[in-house]
């Protein structure tokens, strides 16, 4: 998944963020550097700085997720709740559905995230849309 062109991007040290339509757009970088719960946050501070402290629905290419810690998972699930409203992954592969179920079965999340394969990016955000004015 690919930026249009005529978008601003937003890069960050994992990866890099953009709207379409409403929704926030976000693939990661194909090597993410670890980071300590103490980054996560930092990380989550300088994203509400750009974008606003609100609750978005995203659109994540998860080309290149990989398996996470439990401490990862665990600031992941008290962070992402601040800002997401609804989340569509894009899974292209077993390993990144593996990590995308178990961050939602050892997360609970409290928002819909639901799992798409690649190429159906148009209908991730159809699914989307219907949480953009909740």
């Amino acid at each position: 998944m690919q930026a249009p062109a005529d978008v601003q991007v937003t890069e960050t040290l994992t990866g890099f963020y953009w709207f379409e339509d409403g929704i926030l757009c976000s693939t990661s970088k194909p090597d993410p550097p670890k980071l300590t719960p103490e980054q996560q946050k930092e990380e989550a501070d300088r994203f509400f700085a750009q974008f606003g402290k609100q609750r978005y629905c995203m659109l994540i290419d998860g080309k290149h997720i990989k398996p996470n810690t439990k401490e990862e998972r665990k600031k992941a699930a008290e962070i992402m709740p601040e800002f997401t409203r609804a989340v569509a992954v894009i899974v292209h592969n077993p390993l990144g559905r593996m990590v995308v179920n178990l961050f939602i079965g050892l997360s609970k999340p409290g928002y819909p995230l639901k799992i798409f394969k690649p190429g159906e990016e148009a209908r991730a955000k159809e699914w989307l849309k219907q949480y953009l004015n909740d």
